[in-house]
């Protein structure tokens, strides 16, 4: 299995880190890729991506974070060393579109110039971001859109990652059941939304094997089914 979204960069982590990620390596983890969401949090995922093999960097601007001031050539140098753009996007919960479209335009123009695939964080704000997102490719990351909007971002040829959420969430049983398993990735996004049975918990990369047991569920196929193909689909789209 590979948890292609998780912060082990946090605080949360900050005491037991490496003790968290070899027991992720013993559970049958086989790759995690770490988000950047800052430049501080970009700078430290590649630090981790160079430290451990198996743990691969995105770096990244959070649409929360707009308001810091985006440095476009040094994001543009740890991006060299990065798999991926992200997490990207725009975020409603915050009054400050157009800024937050600013710096989305910058680093997709990253991407493109680096011809990286792009992880994209929505809230909310699903047919904004289709529209800015057309010609790149890569991934919605916690997809909490509905049917329609799932089905437009497949037609643009983006690939569609869930999270525990869908363990005690049904809201997303149709556009699991309708998305092709060709078309999914797994994710954790920890330390955040431990799936059931460890909801309310730290969330750790591990338990990515609750998400593709929830979705072999929803689509009646062997778990082991959903594990080879959604690596299958991982390794295709960032290149490991």
């Amino acid at each position: 299995m590979i948890d292609t979204h998780a912060h082990l960069d946090f605080k949360r982590f900050d005491k037991d880190r490496e003790k968290v990620i070899a027991r992720c390596f013993e559970k049958g983890i086989k790759k995690i890729i770490n988000i950047g969401c800052s430049l501080k949090r970009s700078r430290s995922s590649l630090e981790l991506a160079e430290k451990y093999k198996n743990i691969f960097a995105s770096v990244g601007l959070h649409p929360l974070c707009a308001e810091h001031k985006f440095n476009l050539k040094v994001f543009s140098r740890l991006a060299k060393k990065a798999i991926a753009i992200g997490e990207i996007g725009l975020d409603a919960s915050k009054n400050n579109l157009e800024q937050q479209k600013e710096v989305f335009i910058k680093q997709l123009k990253i991407a493109k110039s680096l011809d990286l695939p792009i992880i994209v964080h929505c809230r909310k704000l699903h047919d904004k971001v289709l529209k800015m997102i057309k010609g790149h490719r890569g991934v919605v990351h916690c997809f909490t859109g509905n049917f329609k909007q799932a089905q437009e971002y497949l037609n643009l040829g983006f690939y569609l990652s869930f999270t525990g959420l869908i363990t005690y969430d049904q809201s997303y049983n149709k556009v699991i059941l309708n998305t092709p398993l060709e078309r999914i990735l797994l994710e954790t996004d920890c330390p955040f939304l431990a799936p059931v049975p460890y909801r309310g918990q730290r969330c750790e990369p591990w338990m990515v094997e609750f998400v593709a047991k929830k979705i072999a569920q929803i689509k009646n196929i062997n778990f082991d089914k959903v594990v080879d193909q959604t690596t299958k689909n991982t390794k295709k789209l960032f290149k490991i």
